[in-house]
């Protein structure tokens, strides 16, 4: 049986390449040199524009699909942190139509928030599945706005979301309920938006509630820096995607709280040092897309999300450490995922947008171009240009 369903799959998968390339003859991967960051970042922001114009209610598209060729629904979670980038990019730029369509991202998800302060994605049904997680990453975007704008109501609809994580919370820190398989250490990116609501109301219970949550991931890594209770899928055996959410969660509660707690800044170092060597063992051109609890990993296709989530940790340790390793192996990969990315194809849909996987038929996210890819990808080009590389 299991033999079988894995012939199937690579005749479905042999039966979509072939048609993406019949659709996208100019989908040529073959780079032997790579175009400015500047141009790199220019088309990255123009499809995540594109993809939001396509849904016609100022949320963003979640991926373009190349081999049905349509277009997904607008996404609440990453819309939610998607607001944050084009904030970056309007600082960067000083034009203020990104942040006029940061703001109606915003506006939209203000319009969608449940009753009780939480947010989450349209079932089948029409109902909404409320989530931890994404509530957290539409905090991120709210808060964006709010120290954006000072329009008190960005404040208050995250404020009104952050009650809401908290009333569900566990006592161990942990979330149950509202997710997708129970408590899991990529949480670390809802207690940061905790943490920065705490900063702005110095409400105490904002503090104490992300504080419990870091502790309890903690708890979960292993003496070889690896986390258990991290996957989304296949159990214990997480992608590059999660774990990268995990260890940046961890690094942005370690800069706001200021604490210099050493057991948090061992965590998070020593996890991305572990990524950083098997990246320079694969000589800086591949890293899987998951791996098991021994660091392991027999994919032969990466996650470009996550690629680019390890760009920008990988450039925060090295702000905070100035060893050179970190910086080196940053820069390197986004070199190879701008190698992936098609910026000159005449197809608008294609242009400028990250796949899930590379090769395109990797099993995450396959045959797809994915907003939250290109937005941690423009992410790492707005924090690679602050550092003046």
């Amino acid at each position: 049986m299991k033999k079988l369903k894995l012939i199937k799959k690579i005749l479905v998968n042999l039966i979509k390449s072939i048609s993406v390339k019949i659709r996208y003859p100019d989908l040529d991967f073959a780079k032997d040199k790579t175009a400015s960051d500047s141009e790199n970042l220019q088309v990255t922001i123009d499809w995540l524009c594109l993809a939001q114009d396509k849904t016609g209610c100022d949320g963003v598209s979640a991926f373009y699909d190349l081999s049905s060729k349509k277009w997904g629904n607008a996404y609440r979670e990453t819309t939610g942190y998607i607001i944050e980038t084009f904030i970056e990019n309007f600082h960067l730029t000083n034009e203020k139509k990104y942040l006029d369509r940061a703001i109606k991202m915003g506006e939209w998800e203000l319009r969608v928030q449940c009753e009780d302060g939480a947010f989450g994605e349209v079932k089948k049904d029409g109902s909404v599945g409320k989530k931890i997680f994404n509530t957290g990453q539409v905090i991120i975007g709210l808060i964006s706005l709010y120290k954006e704008t000072k329009e008190r109501k960005y404040l208050d609809a995250a404020e009104k979301a952050s009650q809401w994580l908290i009333k569900n919370q566990e006592s161990d820190g942990g979330w149950k309920i509202f997710t997708t398989q129970g408590p899991r250490t990529y949480h670390s990116r809802v207690a940061w938006p905790l943490l920065q609501i705490f900063e702005i109301t110095k409400d105490q219970k904002y503090f104490e509630s992300a504080q419990k949550n870091i502790y309890w991931v903690l708890k979960q890594q292993q003496t070889n820096y690896w986390f258990d209770n991290t996957s989304l899928s296949e159990d214990n055996k997480p992608w590059t995607h999660l774990i990268a959410y995990t260890i940046n969660g961890l690094i942005e509660y370690y800069l706001i709280s200021n604490t210099k707690d050493k057991q948090i800044f061992n965590s998070f170092y020593n996890s991305a040092n572990v990524l950083l060597e098997i990246f320079q063992k694969n000589n800086y051109s591949f890293l899987p897309c998951s791996f098991d609890k021994n660091w392991e990993s027999k994919d032969k296709y990466t996650c470009l999300t996550g690629d680019a989530q390890l760009a920008i940790i990988w450039m925060q340790i090295y702000e905070l450490t100035k060893e050179r390793k970190f910086l080196d192996g940053a820069t390197k990969i986004i070199e190879m995922i701008k190698k992936t990315q098609i910026i000159d194809a005449k197809y608008n849909e294609i242009r400028g947008g990250i796949f899930g996987s590379f090769p395109i038929s990797g099993e995450y996210a396959p045959f797809m171009l994915i907003n939250w890819a290109a937005k941690f990808f423009a992410d790492a080009l707005l924090l690679k240009n602050k550092i003046k590389i």
